[in-house]
């Protein structure tokens, strides 16, 4: 059976459609980046590379256990095939970490419009000092950033043979949360694992799986002694513990897995 989505690309944890997607290396990061299959087309003469410029940041960050990574997630437009580059930035002080892009554009032998814009579904800064109890900001506004503690992430031990995780983002700044996306290089299907402070709706709202209606079996499936939560789409199940909503998902695998078996891989984590 179809998944929610048609695509293997991600943007703050929703599968997009009608998009081409690629990994690329930047700033020292793995950046994984989304880009349109049909840029539009101008007849601008093309640019000279500019000076490097900064911007804010206004979405969430995720903590690291280590209380020095910081994830932040998406941005862009970077990575397209034009090869402009983003870094993640932090500026340090006393009592606050202000985030930032620092945006670099290459230079570009072929009209603006040709290029492909991309955008970084996460990206990773390390601190010189532990976060500790100093405030994340932006670093153009001085707003306060929401944030998610990474110590908090779910780890299911079943993970399908050759599949690896192959990033981990913020959800973005509507919803505090995060999520992890594991692909395989031959198999057929993307897994994610998305967690939200929240209920179910915000869950369900977060992955785009508002067209498939929510159930609960009898008697219920259970994930970690919690009763758990199916859809009339079997390749989904979520759940509420510690006031939190997890729900794993699993983007048009072939074949299809039963609730089960998805179950199985939710009740796994640790």
């Amino acid at each position: 059976m179809p998944g929610p989505a048609s695509s293997h690309c991600h943007r703050d944890g929703v599968p997009v459609r009608g998009q081409d997607c690629r990994r690329v290396g930047s700033g020292g990061g793995d950046f994984h980046t989304f880009a349109p299959s049909h840029p539009a087309r101008t007849a601008r003469a093309a640019p000279p590379p500019g000076p490097p410029f900064f911007t804010g940041y206004t979405g969430q960050v995720i903590v690291g256990a280590d209380d020095r990574a910081l994830t932040i997630g998406p941005f862009g437009a970077i990575g397209g095939t034009c090869g402009d580059t983003a870094t993640p930035i932090a500026t340090e002080s006393t009592g606050a970490v202000a985030l930032g892009i620092e945006y670099t554009p290459q230079a570009r032998s072929i009209p603006v419009g040709l290029c492909a814009a991309a955008q970084t579904a996460a990206g990773s800064v390390q601190l010189a000092q532990p976060l500790g109890h100093r405030a994340l900001v932006d670093r153009a506004t001085g707003a306060a950033l929401k944030s998610f503690d990474g110590r908090r992430l779910l780890h299911p031990a079943r993970i399908p043979a050759g599949y690896r995780l192959s990033y981990t983002a913020p959800l973005g700044a509507a919803t505090t949360g995060a999520v992890q996306h594991w692909q395989s290089p031959t198999a057929i299907g993307d897994l994610s694992l998305t967690q939200v402070d929240g209920p179910l709706s915000a869950a369900v709202n977060a992955v785009g799986l508002g067209l498939h209606n929510p159930y609960r079996s009898s008697p219920p499936l259970v994930v970690h002694g919690h009763p758990a939560i199916q859809f009339d789409y079997s390749g989904a199940i979520a759940w509420s513990e510690n006031g939190e909503t997890m729900l794993l998902l699993w983007t048009r695998p072939d074949p299809p897995p039963t609730a089960t078996a998805t179950a199985a891989i939710a009740d796994s984590g640790t």
